[in-house]
C-alpha cells in the first residue's frame, strides 16, 4: 500500500486561473498530481479544448514528460507553449534548450507577468518589453532573457482563488491530526511569501521563485478568505501553506483577533519555527481555533543544527513544543 501523503492546490496555476477569468478568458486546469491522467491521455484532453495557449507549471524532475508533452502540443496543433514554476524561474536557459517546444519561461512569480504576456501576444509586440520572461528569439537566434520583474509587494492585490477550477475536494491533508470527530472538508490558503532563512536543507528554487523578503497578506484579508471558503466551499478546516505563519508576530495575533471578533468557528493549523512561537502568540492561536502546528524541528542536536544553518538552539525548540502542548495545542 501507498502511505499517504498531503495533497495540496497548485496555488500558483489556481490565482492564473482566476486572474485570466477576470480577464474574460476561457480557463480550463488540469492538476495531474489528483486526475492522475496517463501522457497520452492528457495531450488528448488538451487537444480536445482547443487552447490557444498552455501554461504549464513543471520540475526538472519531469523534463522528458515536459519535453514530449510541449513538442506533441506545438507541432501538431500549433498551441503556444510556455512554463511556470521553480524549474522555469531557476533555470530557464535549460528548460528551453531541453524542450524546444517550448516557447518561453515565466520567472518567478507568473500572476503579473502571464498578462502582460498574453496582452503582449494577442498584439504581436515584441516580447522583449514584458519584464521577467525568457524566450527564444528566431530573430536574434538566441534565447533572450528580459529585465528582472519585481516581486509583488502587496499580496493583497492578488484575488482569491476561485477554486471551481481545481478538483477542490480531492485535496487533504494527512500530516496533521486534528481532534475532531466529524469529516474533514479542508481548505487551503497561502498569506505569505519569501524567507529570509539560509537554511541548507531548503530548496534553493523555492527561495529564487518566491525570494527572502517577507511579504502578506493583511489580517483582515486573511480572515475574509477563510470565511469564503468556509461559505463557498463549505471547508470545516484550513491548512496554512505559508512555510513561517508567525513570522511577523503582529501580524499573526492580528489574525488571530480578527477571527474572534468575526465569531468564526473553524479548525486550522500551521507551519512556523519555534523561535517564532512565543506564549503570547501560541495562546492567540489557541484561542482563535488553531489545533495543530507543524514545527520544523530538523534535528535534535545543536551540532547537527548549527551544520544545517537552522539559525535557532535546540533549548528554544524544546521550551516552544513543551509550551503548545502546555497551552492545548
Amino acid at each position: 500500500s501507498v502511505h499517504p501523503h498531503d495533497l495540496v492546490p497548485p496555488f500558483s496555476i489556481g490565482y492564473l486561473a482566476t486572474i485570466f477569468d477576470e480577464k474574460g478568458f476561457g480557463v480550463r486546469v488540469i492538476d495531474t498530481l489528483v486526475e492522475k491522467l496517463r501522457k497520452n491521455e492528457l495531450i488528448e484532453l488538451i487537444d480536445k479544448g482547443k487552447p490557444d495557449m498552455v501554461i504549464i507549471d513543471s520540475t526538472t524532475s519531469s523534463d522528458n514528460l515536459l519535453g514530449e508533452i510541449s513538442k506533441s502540443l506545438s507541432s501538431t496543433n500549433n498551441i503556444r507553449v510556455w512554463a511556470i514554476g521553480q524549474y522555469s524561474s531557476t533555470l530557464p536557459e535549460v528548460l528551453l534548450n531541453n524542450n524546444t517546444g517550448i516557447e518561453g519561461c515565466i520567472i518567478k512569480e507568473a500572476e503579473a507577468t502571464a498578462v502582460e504576456l498574453i496582452d503582449t501576444l494577442n498584439r504581436g509586440e515584441e516580447l522583449k518589453k514584458v519584464k521577467g520572461i525568457a524566450f527564444f528569439s528566431k530573430k536574434d537566434n538566441k534565447i533572450i532573457i528580459t529585465e528582472e520583474r519585481n516581486f509583488i509587494e502587496d499580496l493583497d492585490r492578488l484575488p482569491s482563488i476561485d477554486y471551481r477550477f481545481l478538483k477542490y475536494k480531492r485535496y487533504r491533508v494527512f500530516s496533521a491530526h486534528i481532534p475532531v470527530f466529524k469529516r474533514l472538508k479542508w481548505g487551503f490558503l497561502l498569506t505569505s511569501r519569501g524567507c529570509p532563512y539560509k537554511c541548507i536543507y531548503c530548496s534553493p528554487t523555492l527561495r529564487e521563485s518566491y525570494g527572502d523578503k517577507f511579504r502578506a497578506n493583511t489580517a483582515v484579508r486573511v480572515v475574509d478568505q477563510m470565511e469564503e471558503l468556509a461559505s463557498v466551499y463549505g471547508v470545516n478546516t484550513i491548512a496554512f501553506q505559508d512555510e513561517n505563519f508567525t513570522f511577523d508576530k503582529k501580524r499573526a495575533i492580528d489574525i488571530c483577533k480578527e477571527i474572534i471578533k468575526r465569531g468564526l468557528k473553524i479548525k486550522w493549523v500551521i507551519q512556523a519555527r519555534a523561535d517564532h512561537l512565543d506564549k503570547e502568540v501560541l495562546q492567540s492561536l489557541k484561542d482563535a481555533g488553531c489545533v495543530y502546528i507543524g514545527i520544523g524541528v530538523e534535528s535534535g542536536s545543536q551540532r547537527i543544527l548549527e551544520i544545517l544553518n537552522k539559525g535557532e538552539s535546540r533549548e528554544t525548540i524544546k521550551q516552544s513544543i513543551q509550551q503548545a502542548h502546555k497551552i492545548g495545542i
